[in-house]
C-alpha cells in the first residue's frame, strides 16, 4: 500500500552495539526530524512515539542512539539535484552492494531468514497516522441498508 503525502523516512538504531536497526520511521516532510537520545538508554530524555498504521493498539516509544536518513533529493520539479553529501549517487552494482552489506552486517538474522523471519516494523509518526486515518476516514466507502 503506498503512503500518499510528502514524507521523510528514517532509520532509528539502538541496541547493545548502537548498530541494530530498530524499525523504519515515516513523518510528513513539514515534521521536524527524530532526534537521537543522549546515549541511547537516556529513558528521562524525549523518545520517539511511532505507530503502527495498521493496528491502532500497536504503538512503540524508541530511544534510538542514532538515526539515518534513508533517502534524499534526487529531482526537483524536473531537475536533478545531487545531495551534499555525496557527489556520486553510485551506480547499480554499487548500490547492490551497499544494501547487501546493510543486510549482513546491521539486521540480526532473526529478520533476515528465509524460514519464518521476524516481521521488522515500519512506524509512522503521530502527525502521520492521524492524516492517514482522517483521509482514511474521509474516502471509505458508506456501505447503506434500508
Amino acid at each position: 500500500m503506498t503512503v500518499p503525502g510528502r514524507k521523510r523516512v528514517y532509520r532509528l538504531y539502538g541496541g547493545p552495539d548502537n548498530r541494530t536497526p530498530l524499525v523504519d520511521y515515516m513523518c510528513l516532510a513539514d515534521e521536524d526530524p527524530p532526534k537521537a537520545a543522549a546515549g541511547g538508554e537516556d529513558k528521562n530524555g524525549e523518545g520517539i512515539i511511532c505507530r503502527n498504521p495498521f493496528r491502532q493498539q500497536h504503538r512503540l516509544m524508541i530511544y534510538p542512539s542514532r538515526i539515518e536518513p534513508l533517502h534524499s533529493l534526487v529531482f526537483d520539479k524536473g531537475t536533478v539535484v545531487v545531495h551534499p553529501d555525496k557527489t556520486d549517487c553510485g551506480s547499480l552494482s554499487e548500490t547492490r552492494e551497499y544494501v547487501l552489506k546493510q543486510l549482513r552486517e546491521e539486521f540480526p538474522d532473526t529478520i533476515t531468514r528465509y524460514e519464518n523471519p521476524m516481521e521488522y516494523d515500519v512506524m509512522v509518526s503521530p502527525k502521520l497516522y492521524n492524516y492517514l486515518h482522517e483521509l482514511w476516514e474521509k474516502n471509505a466507502p458508506i456501505q447503506e441498508r434500508r
